[in-house]
């Protein structure tokens, strides 16, 4: 394994980490819209008006997407070959088994 690889895993493993402890440290809720937006980022706790124009939740959402993407797709590419096969071969067979087990459905009993 070259040096690049080891360095981005470490970093990825501490990007993990940094993102699990700010989700969980710093979540708070928002009334927007009489809908109940939550959400976590860093904030101080002494102002008690903290709020967010909806461009910046919409932004909130995005980034959150984007992380959640860039952590799929690396955890992927980092994989070792015999374990993205098997993975694929997993997701086959459950895909395999829900069709089969869709097309066995009958329809409802006429009255």
């Amino acid at each position: 394994m070259d040096k690049f690889t080891k360095l981005l895993k470490h970093i990825f493993a501490i990007a993990i980490v940094f993102t699990y402890v700010q989700t969980t440290a710093f979540v708070h809720i928002h009334e927007v819209n009489n809908q109940l937006t939550v959400h976590s980022h860093p904030f101080s706790n002494s102002s008690e008006n903290h709020t967010h124009t909806s461009d910046d939740l919409l932004f909130i959402f995005q980034l959150s997407v984007a992380s959640i993407i860039a952590a799929v797709y690396f955890s992927i590419v980092l994989l070792p070959r015999d374990s993205k096969r098997h993975i694929y071969l997993f997701a086959q067979r459950c895909l395999d088994s829900f069709i089969f087990s869709y097309r066995q459905l009958r329809a409802p009993p006429i009255a």
